[in-house]
């Protein structure tokens, strides 16, 4: 996905379901997905994510379900969602390596 995309998905401020698999993310790119406060569900499977990347998410406040499965994502990152207080709404939390 190129960064137009991003900017345009970032403008459905009702969207409330998410897949990313596979897309190639750059720092704006993921700024864009924090306007998205409704959002309920994300696929960030193979992405090239990593820890320091989840603090754009702490605005996504009614997420329920993260997946986070083949991602760099590690105990660092689990964390950061921790003290963003994400955990405890979220429904389910998936992400294996």
């Amino acid at each position: 996905m190129d960064s137009e995309t991003f900017v345009a998905v970032g403008s459905l401020p009702h969207l409330e379901w998410l897949s990313l698999s596979g897309a190639r993310m750059d720092r704006n790119s993921l700024g864009m997905l924090s306007r998205l406060k409704r959002l309920r569900y994300l696929n960030l499977t193979r992405t090239n994510l990593e820890d320091e990347d989840l603090r754009h998410f702490s605005e996504l406040k009614a997420l329920e379900e993260l997946v986070l499965d083949d991602t760099s994502i590690g105990d660092n990152g689990l964390a950061w969602l921790s003290l963003a207080g994400l955990l405890p709404s979220m429904a389910r939390l998936r992400f294996t390596r």
